[in-house]
């Protein structure tokens, strides 16, 4: 493992990673777990991912150890193999890709029902065993159910969609040829800020849905899939379109007092935008 000179991580091996995600600090961090198990086929493999877990389900002490250092070690022993099996579950449950991670498929089935079925508690197995059934009779495109969570989420994020007016109206956005005259301080009040945050909030939330975070991880990488950077650059279109608006927004006024008005608008709707998101991404 590779720290800068401010003790932060910049690199690690495979079996370091695997450490840290069946670490104490590692199984309650799920921005990490959830990183990795997107990115982690970018510069390993699921057959090395698979191998290193196993590895640090059966790993032993280094020395011999006396009689009381055995007894801590073995409860060590217990809890790391039990957040090796709860890494396997996420894999399989929300992560598992089957046309890239199927080569793993029966040696995960093998150590399930050879080791874990002896070790675990039965629920825990059960639904590894639940899991393992579910990547065995879906599709070759079978992705795990982040998808249907994510489903899940977007149901809730209708919620906000269904939601009352706010009580904003403006006459000449009735009439979409008077549009062009509409100033963006005409939304200056608490009702015109909230619709405006809502809306471009609604805006952004759409163009984010249609991209798969693991695609958009490959994308990155190598340019190749045509569709998934259309959608990439859509998000980039919109969020640069939002920008050169604030700006021309603010530029449009001639003293300091009217452009220092229009920064505080926005910095108003920039915080409810926040408020929105935040209740969207903790549905």
């Amino acid at each position: 493992m590779y720290l800068n000179d401010k003790g932060v991580v910049t690199g690690a091996s495979l079996s370091a990673i695997v450490r840290m995600l069946t670490s104490k600090e590692g199984v309650t961090d799920y921005e990490f777990t959830e990183t990795f198990f997107v990115c982690f086929r970018l510069f390993s493999s699921p057959q090395e991912v698979f191998q290193r877990l196993v590895a640090r389900y059966n790993e032993q002490p280094s020395g011999p150890l006396t009689e009381a250092q055995t007894r801590v070690w073995k409860n060590e022993a217990e809890t790391i193999q039990f957040r090796v099996a709860r890494m396997l579950l996420t894999w399989l449950d929300l992560h598992w890709r089957q046309e890239k991670d199927g080569e793993v498929f029966m040696p995960l089935i093998n150590f399930a029902f050879s080791t874990l079925a002896r070790d675990l508690p039965a629920d825990l197995f059960m639904k590894i065993s639940e899991a393992l059934s579910r990547c065995a009779t879906s599709k070759d495109c079978y992705r795990g159910s982040r998808i249907r969570k994510r489903m899940e989420m977007l149901q809730k994020i209708m919620k906000l969609e269904d939601e009352p007016p706010t009580g904003f109206s403006h006459p000449r956005l009735a009439d979409p040829g008077e549009s062009s005259d509409v100033d963006v301080m005409d939304f200056n009040n608490r009702a015109g800020r909230e619709e405006l945050a809502r809306q471009l909030t609604l805006k952004a939330s759409e163009l984010y849905r249609l991209i798969d975070p693991e695609d958009a991880v490959v994308f990155w990488r190598d340019r190749k899939n045509r569709e998934v950077g259309k959608k990439v650059t859509r998000v980039i279109s919109f969020e640069k379109s939002v920008f050169y608006w604030v700006i021309h927004t603010i530029l449009l006024r001639e003293t300091p007092t009217a452009r220092a008005a229009v920064i505080v608008f926005w910095l108003d709707v920039a915080n409810v935008s926040g408020l929105c998101v935040k209740s969207l991404t903790t549905t």
